[in-house]
Parts: C-alpha cells; sequence; structure tokens
C-alpha cells in the first residue's frame, strides 16, 4: 500500500475539492502503471477549519465530501480515504460490496448529517479524537499482519476508537472485478443469511 497525505492549518471547501481531484488522478496514475485498485491511500490533514460553529462545520465538510465525491469519484478507489479535522472529526471511507454493487461510504461524526440551524446537541463534536479514528482506520487499511500493525488496529477498535458514526452511501454497480479495491468487505452472504432468516 501506498499513502500520501496533505496537510492544511485551516480547512476549506476548496481543499476537498482540490484534494477529491487529486485522489481521483494519483488513483488512476496508480492503476495504469498496473497497481490494483484501492492500494494508493490519500488523506487530508488539518488542525482545524474555516467555518463557524453556528454554520455547523461538520455538516460543511460532509457536504463538500459528497458533491464533490459526486463530481469526481467516478470508481470507488478514487476517493479521498480518509479526511481529519483535529478539532472537529475524522471522516473515513468504508466499502462494501453487496451482491454486484460496491457501496461506499465517508462515515463522519452524527452530527455531519445534521443541516445549520439544528438544536443542541449537535452544535458540538462528540465520539473519538478524530486522530485516534484516522490512525485505527489507516493502521486497518495497512492489515495483513505487517509488523503486528492489524493488531495494533483491532487493539484500537476494541477499545472504542471507531465509535459510532454516520455517513450517507453512495452505490457504484456495474463493476468489473478489477475495479472494486481488495479492502471492500463483502457483505453478501450475511444479507442472504438475514433474508433467509426472516
Amino acid at each position: 500500500m501506498i499513502a500520501a497525505f496533505e496537510c492544511k492549518l485551516t480547512l476549506t471547501r476548496a481543499h476537498i475539492k482540490k484534494s477529491s481531484i487529486c485522489a481521483a488522478l494519483l488513483e488512476e496514475m496508480m492503476i495504469r502503471e498496473g497497481r490494483p485498485p484501492g492500494e494508493f491511500f490519500y488523506g487530508v490533514l488539518a488542525h482545524s477549519h474555516s467555518w463557524n460553529q453556528r454554520s455547523t462545520p461538520a455538516y460543511r465538510v460532509h457536504q463538500a465530501l459528497s458533491n464533490y465525491g459526486e463530481e469526481f469519484t467516478k470508481r470507488p478507489g478514487q476517493c479521498i480515504d480518509a479526511l481529519c479535522v483535529a478539532d472537529l472529526g475524522a471522516w473515513l471511507a468504508n466499502m462494501t460490496i453487496m451482491r454486484s454493487e460496491v457501496e461506499l461510504c465517508h462515515l463522519g461524526p452524527l452530527e455531519s448529517l445534521v443541516p445549520k440551524g439544528a438544536p443542541e446537541p449537535w452544535n458540538s463534536r462528540s465520539g473519538p479524537e478524530p486522530i485516534t479514528r484516522t490512525i485505527a482506520h489507516l493502521l486497518g487499511r495497512i492489515g495483513d499482519n505487517q509488523n503486528g500493525v492489524d493488531r495494533v488496529a483491532k487493539y484500537l477498535r476494541k477499545i472504542g476508537s471507531i465509535g459510532t458514526e454516520a455517513g450517507v452511501t453512495r452505490v457504484f454497480g456495474d463493476l468489473a472485478a478489477d475495479e472494486i479495491p481488495s479492502y471492500a468487505i463483502d457483505i453478501t452472504n450475511l444479507m442472504d443469511d438475514a433474508e433467509t432468516a426472516d
């Protein structure tokens, strides 16, 4: 796996747009070089953000990720894999396979889904620390017992570093097998078993 991060002091909507374009272009470059999809981990790290608290910054980040993802992410592996704002939250790309479709979701703080003007408690950050979530996510992606890294990732998940998060799912259909990132989790059998049990 190859990882690259953009680092910002103060995240803006324009940064999210630029990073969405870069993530798609770098993934395409990796595929042209013969690497499998999703091997390139692209993250954005920021100390803070440009939105004031009254404008629900977590919702603004979520909206920018969704809008620019729709515009620039044409295949699942082309997305921003992690966006971490230290004083706000972390949005982490998770992929599942359901039959012939890949579902991509950037899981972030619960308040990400609540628009401006929502009452408390949505106006304050909740959940685990964004940096811890991002580290756990990255280590989980490295995986496959690379010098014990997967054990560290499992430990961080076990102690609650992932937390309860939310996001909106985007579905990619009609993908060839070589277009699906290897880290996407196939939940087809789980869903089939649940439907059979009903």
